[in-house]
C-alpha cells in the first residue's frame, strides 16, 4: 500500500511540471505503456530501462522525465509483486 501511495505522489509531482521530452523518448515511453497494458512486463522492463537511460543522458539526473521513467519502471516491478526491486526506484524518484 505504501508503494502504491508513493507511486501516486511521484506521478503527481512529475506531471505537475512542464515535461519536455524528445520525440524518441516519447516514442519509447509510449511503447512501455503499451507493453505494460498488454501484460508484457518483461518487454516493458527492457524498454523502460532504455527510456530511463535516455532521459538521464538527455535531460540530466534531476529532470522530471527521469522521475517519470523511474516511476514507470517501478510500477512494472510493483505490478509483478517485486516490491524489493520497486522500492529503491521509487525512493530515488523522490
Amino acid at each position: 500500500m505504501k508503494i502504491f501511495i508513493l507511486s501516486l505522489v511521484i506521478i503527481f509531482l512529475s506531471y505537475g511540471k512542464y515535461v519536455y521530452a524528445s520525440t524518441e523518448w516519447n516514442r519509447l515511453n509510449d511503447k512501455v505503456e503499451s507493453l505494460y497494458q498488454q501484460g508484457d512486463y518483461a518487454g516493458a522492463i527492457v524498454i523502460a530501462k532504455k527510456t530511463h537511460q535516455m532521459a538521464e543522458r538527455e535531460f540530466g539526473t534531476d529532470h522530471s522525465n527521469v522521475v517519470a521513467s523511474l516511476n514507470n519502471l517501478a510500477e512494472i516491478y510493483r505490478e509483478q509483486g517485486q516490491y524489493a526491486v520497486a522500492r529503491p526506484l521509487l525512493k530515488r524518484a523522490l
